[in-house]
């Protein structure tokens, strides 16, 4: 069995993997600022699991790592910087062999598992803007530390990141919602203007064949898809290729469903 260990900045959630990949428990409690703290109460969440038998874990972690040493460099909504995570974790969890990687790499992982044949950018949408490269069903090595919430956009006379402008923090910032609260097709028009800037510089760098789009804002795919892929379309240079835009189909459990898929291919290598 394997766990899976998903870190965001507010909560954590544990998952128990069994051998065909199905999630048989699960548990989840509020991420503590202090990392010791973590540390503290994963540990003893960890030992209130009812299915202990795993021998191997995998962790998503919402910021940089220094993936040979094992350590978290800095991130996202977590202000823990330069921390042991790898070995930090093993010893909370209680086993000698735990791999970690961002958590929006194993979102995209895991959902680009749907099209095993293409080449795929996964954009995850919440609190922040992360995105995950994937080559025929995996992680594609070449872009690990891309961060393309970090691009450039205008923004009146000045210059920000996207997801200062676009995440799902600017959005409740901008309209007092959250995407999943906003229905009209006004405020969407006009989120999916910004959405559109950032999804064609990507994609003029990146040419995926399929993009998807996940985390809290894009479980409201169905609420605005039609208008982003008419945006996207018209505003795209012509050399650059149109991909199939979608939304995730698990954006929730995406990281964590990510951990199992992660273990079982390192697993091979």
């Amino acid at each position: 069995m394997i766990l899976g260990i998903d870190i965001g900045g507010t909560k954590t959630l544990l998952g128990v993997f069994d051998k065909k990949g199905e999630v048989i428990e699960t548990l989840k409690f509020p991420t503590p600022k202090n990392y010791k703290e973590f540390l503290s109460v994963l540990k003893s969440s960890v030992a209130n699991l009812k299915t202990r038998d795993f021998k191997t874990a995998v962790a998503a972690v919402p910021g940089r790592l220094e993936r040979e040493r094992g350590t978290f460099t800095r991130g996202g909504n977590l202000q823990w910087q330069d921390v042991s995570i790898r070995k930090d974790l093993c010893d909370a969890v209680g086993i000698t062999t735990l791999q970690v990687e961002n958590d929006a790499k194993l979102a995209g992982l895991s959902e680009a598992q749907t099209y095993p044949d293409s080449f795929v950018l996964y954009i995850t949408i919440s609190t922040g803007i992360g995105t995950s490269v994937v080559d025929h069903g995996r992680l594609d090595h070449a872009m690990l530390d891309s961060e393309g919430g970090y691009i450039l956009l205008s923004n009146g006379d000045s210059m920000l990141p996207w997801e200062k402008v676009g995440s799902g923090k600017a959005i409740k910032e901008k309209y007092g919602k959250l995407a999943c609260e906003i229905d009209d097709h006004k405020t969407w028009d006009e989120i999916t203007d910004t959405m559109a800037l950032g999804i064609v510089d990507l994609c003029a760098v990146v040419e995926p064949e399929i993009v998807i789009i996940g985390g809290g804002v894009g479980s409201s795919f169905s609420k605005f898809g039609d208008q982003l892929i008419k945006k996207v379309a018209k505003l795209k240079p012509e050399i650059v290729r149109m991909p199939k835009i979608v939304g995730a189909k698990d954006a929730e459990m995406a990281s964590l469903r990510g951990c199992y898929v992660y273990a079982q291919q390192t697993a091979k290598n």
